[in-house]
């Protein structure tokens, strides 16, 4: 979980990421709501994050793991 409701997953190529994309389209509940972006370990990478005004570094992409 990056922050409430938001979740990652790291695939080690696009069409895995495209087998977990069809496995989450095949349970979204009736009047759910999700929203599916692919982005790379560099747009990863160079995410800003800051913790109130105080700007830290992204982590690190994971060794094919699975981001929560």
């Amino acid at each position: 979980m990056l922050q409430y409701s938001v979740y990652a997953r790291y695939t080690t190529s696009r069409e895995n990421c495209q087998t977990y994309a069809n496995r989450i389209k095949q349970i979204i509940p009736t009047e759910g709501q999700v929203r599916l972006i692919m982005i790379t370990d560099k747009q990863f990478g160079d995410m800003e994050v800051f913790y109130g005004r105080t700007k830290k570094k992204a982590e690190d992409p994971p060794d094919q793991l699975l981001l929560f």
